[in-house]
């Protein structure tokens, strides 16, 4: 997560990717459409 970006409300809609997970655990790690804009 970026500094200074929230992370967003309970039960908001988001879009994004998964950048990995792991099935064993039920892991995944998502990177969010508005966090790649704020890093650019």
């Amino acid at each position: 997560m970026p500094q200074g970006m929230d992370l967003p409300a309970l039960g908001a809609f988001v879009s994004g990717a998964v950048c990995w997970h792991t099935a064993h655990n039920h892991q995944v790690k998502v990177r969010l459409d508005e966090w790649q804009a704020a890093d650019e």
